[in-house]
């Protein structure tokens, strides 16, 4: 890895922390429901109740909702990394909120809980949108699923804390988890100022000089490497072009061309099967990731586990998101290596199997009063262990590398914010109907989610072209072709953009030295990207 690619990386695993406060939240509040003196403050002395505990979860969801639909086109406003920062302070500012709440007062658990989700809400859109417009093309993909790595460790480090603290005989045992996310951030907060602005949001505001710097600077180089004058000169180009032809406003994602109404409606429906898949439970889910189910196994995975006879759920849960976390890594090169549309295929493939063997065994290896059997449990555990390597590896990044993908800047972050909305929304109706569904139906629940793995696989298959190795500003074109010239989605693996922008303003200066100089040198120009 060069210099230059260090950097990048550097940049993008830093503002990633945005991920790690996003799955630290989820994590700490499975344990702590288990903990004796959470559910004495809180639970009137005993184990808390579905629906207790599933409004205690699904809040933040709620807020994470407003959050993403409200926070994040702020971003268009004070830029990218200006709303990181106000994003992460407002986040902060809930879990003060939450930190102070004494006695029984659970409604202003339930306040600090709603105001920390608005910042990760927002955070969960702007950190792959910021991932996004400063990645080169080549490593746009990996660079976006570090956002999703760290929502794994942030997952697996909140487990690790409620296990050390479970035992603690007072307030302590809870309010240590709750109070360590003023740490995390605290580091992106006062870390994101010297994060570099965003290219294409300086050029959006006609800051050219700005993002020759900040590209420059990402990419450990200097302002005239041709490199870089070439990307700014492409993305210039095709910044100038939006704003000639296309309006401001909500209505612009839906009306807007090319096909930006059929864009967003793919991110909206991503970001729902990624909830689906149970992901709501542990926020591995994003829309179609969200309707495959994973939110289930980590909201309540410590209460599932010590219903199926596992005798130390604390310890089960901390091995399934250190699983959750590792088989994450691989799909760092999944993506790059076999593209978007195969490993979201085959990783949906293996999801759909697990779920309907892990619904399966769930109800048929159960003892004669209706507990389950001790091998049961064991092939449950499995099984899910399985289901994750196969999410974490596919649909938990993959989601979130579309979704930086899909949109052009002057819309952006309007496109970003309803997809990652509709990810919130069926956040908080997974989270919250789900401890009342498995109550009725147990691990039947696995046929719902396994049924909405194959509706993703179909989703993938008929409707998203591949979009590795190609930049953001060639994104128009390969969707302007798509269907209206004969292109189909499964046509698109090596689909490449006919001319750059950076290639038309070359030519047209160069056409315009000719008609003055008629004598200059004739100078050739790569049709490539």
């Amino acid at each position: 890895m060069g210099e230059g690619n260090t950097i990048v990386v550097l940049f993008a695993v830093f503002v990633s922390l945005g991920g790690f406060i996003f799955g630290y939240d989820i994590g700490y509040i499975s344990g702590i429901l288990e903990m004796p003196t959470f559910q004495n403050d809180f639970c009137n002395g005993t184990t808390c109740e579905s629906s207790r505990s599933g409004i205690l979860v699904s809040i933040l969801s709620l807020g994470t909702l407003a959050g993403a639909l409200f926070g994040t086109p702020v971003a268009d406003f004070i830029g990218r990394k200006g709303a990181i920062i106000a994003m992460t302070l407002i986040y902060m500012v809930g879990v003060i909120v939450q930190l102070t709440t004494t006695g029984s007062s659970i409604r202003n658990l339930l306040a600090g809980r709603f105001v920390a989700g608005m910042g990760v809400g927002a955070l969960s859109a702007l950190v792959p949108m910021y991932q996004g417009e400063t990645a080169p093309k080549h490593l746009r993909g990996t660079m976006i699923a570090c956002y999703q790595v760290f929502i794994t460790a942030g997952i697996e480090v909140a487990y690790c804390v409620d296990y050390g603290t479970r035992h603690y005989t007072n307030s302590a045992s809870y309010r240590i988890p709750i109070g360590l996310q003023l740490l995390w951030g605290l580091i992106l907060a006062i870390g994101g100022f010297w994060l570099p602005e965003s290219p294409r949001y300086l050029l959006s505001k006609g800051r050219y000089d700005d993002a020759l710097k900040s590209v420059a600077t990402v990419r450990s180089t200097t302002v005239d490497d041709p490199e870089v004058v070439a990307d700014i000169d492409e993305m210039r180009g095709k910044i100038v072009e939006e704003q000639k032809n296309t309006r401001n406003g909500w209505v612009e994602c839906f009306l807007g061309k090319p096909k930006i109404g059929y864009r967003t409606t793919c991110g909206i429906i991503l970001q729902m099967l990624q909830q689906l898949t149970g992901a709501s439970t542990t926020c591995l889910c994003n829309s179609i990731s969200m309707l495959t189910g994973l939110d289930f196994f980590f909201y309540y995975g410590t209460t599932v586990f010590s219903q199926i006879g596992v005798t130390d759920p604390f310890v089960v849960q901390m091995i399934f998101g250190a699983i959750d976390f590792w088989c994450t890594l691989p799909g760092l090169w999944y993506f790059e290596r076999f593209g978007r549309r195969r490993t979201l295929i085959v990783g949906g493939f293996i999801m759909f199997v697990c779920y309907y063997i892990y619904a399966i065994v769930g109800f048929t290896a159960v003892n004669p009063d209706g507990s389950p059997t001790y091998s049961g449990g064991i092939a449950l555990t499995v099984f899910a262990c399985f289901f994750v390597f196969g999410y974490a590896s596919s649909w938990g990044p993959g989601t979130w590398i579309l979704t930086g993908e899909l949109f052009p800047t002057h819309v952006r972050a309007k496109c970003i914010s309803l997809s990652v909305s509709s990810n919130w929304i069926w956040n908080f109706l997974v989270g919250y109907f789900s401890p009342t569904i498995t109550d009725k139906i147990g691990t039947k629940y696995g046929f719902v989610f396994g049924s909405c793995c194959a509706i993703g696989i179909l989703f993938i298959f008929f409707f998203i072209p591949e979009t590795r190795g190609l930049s953001l500003e060639s994104m128009d074109e390969l969707w302007d072709n798509l269907w209206t010239t004969g292109l189909k989605p499964w046509q698109t693996h090596n689909w490449q953009p006919s001319i750059s922008y950076a290639d038309k303003q070359r030519h047209e200066r160069s056409y315009s030295d000719d008609r003055i100089k008629p004598q200059a040198e004739h100078i050739e120009h790569d049709s490539n990207v």
